[in-house]
């Protein structure tokens, strides 16, 4: 086994591209509703399902926000997922980014 240090900001754009190409689903997962920000998921088009699993704490303004913002997305399902442990995104069952921190 090897242990690569890749920089966040690489894994989010390396995310980015894989989202782009989608056409069906994408399931994406990231240690914080933040990260999702740098996804630009409100430039993923209407008919594109996209399901999230990230940490969210209700108690910050901040997390609260954005969840609001994202569940008015139609096409976006957001899952509570506490572990902070992990980037991945699945792309129409075609494509697979995985990382586990």
């Amino acid at each position: 086994m090897k242990i690569l240090d890749i920089p966040k900001t690489d894994i989010l754009k390396k995310m980015r591209e894989i989202l782009g190409n989608a056409v069906h689903n994408v399931t994406i997962a990231v240690p914080d509703i933040n990260d999702l920000q740098d996804l630009y998921l409100y430039e993923v088009h209407s008919s594109i399902n996209v399901k999230i699993m990230c940490n969210i704490d209700p108690n910050r303004e901040d997390d609260a926000e954005l969840l609001e913002e994202l569940e008015s997305l139609d096409n976006v399902t957001i899952r509570l997922y506490e572990d902070r442990d992990r980037f991945l995104i699945d792309r129409d069952g075609e494509e697979l980014l995985f990382f586990q921190l």
